[in-house]
Order: structure tokens, then C-alpha cells, then sequence
């Protein structure tokens, strides 16, 4: 049996896998994260290891894959009604241990599986990740994290234009029903300037001139590429995610090459992956750019402009680990 794991609110992808898998003869089952710590498992003498979904026992030695999609936050419940400030903070730190305790607990439970994607590597620090991508013989944006205006004066005079993003996962949220998110930006000479001598630190990077970007979906040493040609508008030359909706920026397939495919698939090797979609640039210097992976990454993005039909290669490739 497969277990997907996902999010109450999650992206449509994995619900067509499901359906993809249901279509092709496979037998799937899903969860999600924010109800394992809600979710009875253990051991018994006559079964083994086993959780409790909906009233039914479910024995974990009959999966044998495991799809981690999704992660989220899992929700305490509510403790105003302690008085003590302290006692509070005491109590609610110790509930946090013990959800992380239930949620790794089950994840262990399921070690005899195989995992496409897996939580412990479904955040692999970004710095790292771009030494790995270097050492694998992938071209990188020079980078530097820093908190101090010095050395960040220095970065900029060194290479020209930087740009700042996050030094983990982006956020995204909403207020007042309208979606904010935090994008890759320009650091222009006047946000330095107002700048204090020391300050948070910032992840800043050497602003490529590109031709065009890249996104690729891999797959279990598959790549599957789109080029995104956003540099000719002004919202999205920057950070295609910002999209024009309006405008939206030409996608198409895009053929790597076996070098450029051989270097990603040592990168994602090293970095112990065997799924991800990953973020590149062509430079106008004729430079591939490796910038980031995400392990659980959007691939409905790449599937439908390129008609590569994703979603039936993901429910096939879990079929083919379950029936192993």
C-alpha cells in the first residue's frame, strides 16, 4: 500500500496522483500531517505496528511507500486559561516537544518503507545545498549572509547588483483575504544605505543577467525542464513567482543536455533526494545557474505547458516501489 502524506489544504497535484494511482490498479492511502498527533498508533502482539484512521486499524508493515508531500504547523490546543505567564510558556513549549515527539515517532514507525521524499530532508539548508550544487560542478551565484553593512558594501562593489532572499523557506500568508509572500528582490545602494552598521541577517546574492529561467522537476534521476522566459516584464524579471496574471510569461520544454542532467543528478544524490523541483537561471554569459531545490515542490507548474503529464509519472513511479 502507499501512504501519502500532505496537508489538509494542499495543491491539486496530489489529489490527481491519487486519482492517477486509483486509475492504474494501485492502492493508496492518505493522511494528513496536522492529524497524526490526533491519530492513535502503537504496537500489538498479533499485528505489529499500526495506526487508527476513521475507526480503522491500519498495520504499517503493508506499506511499503511512502509519498511525503506536504508539511504544516500542527496546532496546539488552546491554554489562555493558564493565568501564570511562565507556566504558559513552560506548558507550551513542552506540548510543541511532545506534537514533534508523536509526529517523529509515527515517521519512524514507517522506516521499513521506501520514501519519496522524506521529512528529515525536506528543508535542506539553502548555503549548504549551493556548496553541494558547486562541488557537483554546477555554476552558482556568488552569495554571502551577512549582518553587517561593511561587508555587505564590500559584496556589492566586489559584483555590481545583488539581490536579497530568504536563508530558509519563503513564507506565505494571508490578511484580509489577500495573499502576501516574501520574494526574491533587488537590494538597491539606497536599502543598504538606510541600513544600520549591524542588522538581521540577509542572504544576498550576485544579480545574474538572465536569459531566461529554469524550472526542473526531478524524478528519481529523471529531469523534466521548463524554461520560463520572464525577464521581458518588469513584475516577474526578478522572481517569476510574482506572476502576471494578466501577462503571464511564456513557458515551454527545454532539452538540459546530458552533462547539465549528469551534474543535477550528483547534486540530488549528495543531498540525499530523489525528488524536487529545482530553480535555475541561464545566464546571458551562457552560464546554467543552480540556485535552490525544493524538496516538495510544485510540479503541476512544469506538467501541463509542457504536456508531460506529471502526475501519471509520480502515481507510476509509487506503483513500481509499492509492487517491488
Amino acid at each position: 500500500m502507499i501512504l501519502v502524506i500532505s496537508m489538509k489544504f494542499t495543491d491539486d497535484s496530489t489529489i490527481r496522483v491519487l486519482e492517477w494511482i486509483k486509475r492504474l490498479g494501485g492502492k493508496a492511502l492518505r493522511i494528513n500531517v496536522e492529524d497524526i498527533p490526533n491519530m492513535a498508533f502503537g504496537t500489538s502482539p498479533e499485528g505489529g505496528s499500526f495506526f487508527v484512521q476513521d475507526g480503522r486499524k491500519v498495520f504499517l508493515n503493508s506499506i511499503r511507500t511512502v509519498w511525503f508531500r506536504r508539511a504544516a504547523p500542527v496546532q496546539l490546543p488552546d491554554i489562555s486559561v493558564i493565568p501564570d505567564p511562565e507556566v504558559r510558556k513552560v506548558t507550551e513549549r513542552h506540548m510543541r516537544s511532545e506534537m514533534k515527539g508523536a509526529v517523529q515517532s509515527f515517521y519512524d514507525s514507517l522506516s521499513h518503507a521506501f520514501w519519496l521524499s522524506h521529512p528529515d530532508t525536506a528543508a535542506p539548508p539553502k548555503f549548504s545545498v549551493l556548496q553541494k550544487a558547486k562541488a557537483a560542478g554546477l555554476d552558482i551565484p556568488p552569495t554571502l549572509i551577512t549582518n553587517d553593512k561593511a561587508t555587505l558594501n564590500a559584496f556589492r562593489r566586489q559584483h555590481g547588483d545583488i539581490i536579497i532572499k530568504c536563508i530558509t523557506d519563503a513564507d506565505f500568508f494571508q490578511r484580509d483575504h489577500i495573499p502576501y509572500g516574501l520574494y526574491t528582490k533587488v537590494f538597491t545602494p539606497e536599502h543598504i544605505d538606510s541600513l544600520p552598521d549591524t542588522f538581521f541577517p540577509v542572504l544576498v546574492q550576485k544579480k545574474i543577467e538572465k536569459a531566461w529561467e529554469l524550472r526542473i522537476f526531478y524524478l528519481g534521476g529523471a529531469c523534466y525542464p521548463m524554461a520560463i522566459f520572464s525577464q521581458g516584464n518588469q513584475q516577474t524579471e526578478v522572481d517569476f513567482r510574482n506572476y502576471d496574471f494578466e501577462n503571464p510569461n511564456r513557458n515551454v520544454f527545454y532539452n538540459l543536455g546530458p552533462d547539465l542532467e549528469r551534474r543535477i543528478g550528483d547534486l540530488m544524490d549528495t543531498v540525499s533526494l530523489n525528488t524536487g523541483s529545482l530553480d535555475m537561471i541561464r545566464g546571458t554569459d551562457g552560464k546554467s545557474y543552480f540556485l535552490e531545490v525544493n524538496p516538495v515542490g510544485m510540479f503541476g507548474m512544469v506538467s501541463f505547458p509542457c504536456n508531460l503529464n506529471l502526475r501519471k509519472k509520480v502515481a507510476e513511479f509509487l506503483i513500481d516501489k509499492d509492487r517491488r
